[in-house]
């Protein structure tokens, strides 16, 4: 894989997609005309200049960030599914690599089986990050009532 004019963070990932999407149309850029093409011409020397180790750490990063988002992806569809035990051990995968919308499955899935400590710190981690973390309880248990 050539690093020099390769931008796998743009193309492969989802996430490093939306954050350079949003960089690229900046307010600050507006009505700059050329200013992706001084965004992409700047990462390309930025790529360039990287040292084979630095190189390799990238890779890694990216493949575990990768790792971690098929991990979500897989939690959240085991928990759709029903399959609470893998989503569970999908979605704290995720989570520990700072996917936080796993917070919200997985205060759901705590709720589910009446484990109320963990079930509370992870929607108060949820929640912290502006995520709806009752919704997500509500579709597991209809007759739950929001705390405040």
């Amino acid at each position: 894989m050539g690093h020099a004019l390769e931008f796998p963070f743009v193309t492969d990932n989802p996430t490093g997609r939306d954050e350079v999407t949003e960089l690229l149309h900046a307010p600050e850029h507006a009505g700059d005309e050329l200013w992706p093409r001084r965004f992409a011409r700047r990462a390309q020397k930025r790529l360039a200049s990287l040292t084979p180790a630095e190189l390799a750490r990238m890779d890694a990063e990216l493949a575990a960030l990768e790792a971690a988002e098929k991990a979500f992806k897989d939690g959240r569809a085991a928990f759709q599914d029903g399959d609470l035990e893998l989503a569970e051990w999908r979605l704290l995968v995720a989570a520990a690599h700072g996917f936080g919308e796993s917070a919200t499955y997985l205060a759901a899935i705590y709720h589910h089986h009446g484990k109320t400590g963990l079930a509370q710190s992870w929607a108060a981690l949820a929640r912290a990050n502006g995520l709806p973390v009752f919704d997500v309880i509500r579709a597991m248990d209809p007759g739950i009532e929001e705390q405040r």
